[in-house]
């Protein structure tokens, strides 16, 4: 069990992945994983199948190097409104000060650099 935790805000700061554009709301940091919560609106879900679908591949680095690795994920939505959470792992070394996000497709790759701390 993750032993200690940081709440990085993230308001302000969007993943541009084509027609969509989620709205980051906040990066858990726990010591042996992190986990990034984001939002988007929809007005068509077809469109939000297409672009935030189960199959993107999501990624991570950070400045002194460590790789992380996509694992769990999962959302819910109503009325026009998708919040979604997903982990990597492992936790960031007390050394790292930026991460790395990506979320991959076969149409490419959308990216955003968050502050640790």
């Amino acid at each position: 069990m993750a032993s200690h935790w940081q709440l990085v805000a993230t308001a302000g700061r969007t993943l541009d992945a084509g027609e969509l554009t989620a709205d980051l709301v906040s990066l858990e940091v726990w010591s042996t994983f992190v986990a990034l919560t984001f939002s988007h609106g929809y007005r068509d879900h077809r469109l939000l199948r297409d672009r935030f679908r189960p199959d993107i591949r999501w990624r991570g680095w950070d400045d002194a190097g460590t790789q992380y690795r996509g694992s769990a994920g999962g959302g819910s939505g109503s009325h026009g409104l998708l919040v979604e959470r997903r982990t990597f792992e492992p936790g960031p070394p007390t050394e790292a000060r930026t991460l790395t996000l990506a979320a991959e497709s076969d149409g490419g790759q959308a990216t955003v650099v968050i502050p640790l701390g």
